[in-house]
């Protein structure tokens, strides 16, 4: 294929690696051109997903509970 004489900006993908872009490729009459383009790996993306779950601590109201005795606080727990 052969292609007008010009100034290009040459981009390059392809699955899994980053886009290359070289910029300025010039292109003259009858003369080969040869443009060698290093591809990097992509980066990889991860994703966590947090689940935020009841808590067991009714921080609400008072509706779910025990009551305690001075005594019961007092004592240390075994």
């Amino acid at each position: 294929m052969q292609v007008p004489p010009a100034t290009y900006e040459l981009t390059v993908s392809a699955s899994g690696f980053a886009t290359q872009k070289q910029s300025h490729v010039v292109l003259m009459v009858s003369t080969p051109a040869t443009i060698d383009i290093s591809m990097r790996v992509a980066g990889t993306a991860s994703v966590v997903e947090v689940i935020d779950t009841t808590p067991m601590v009714n921080t609400q109201d008072a509706s779910l509970g025990h009551a305690f005795n001075g005594d019961q606080i007092a004592k240390p727990a075994l």
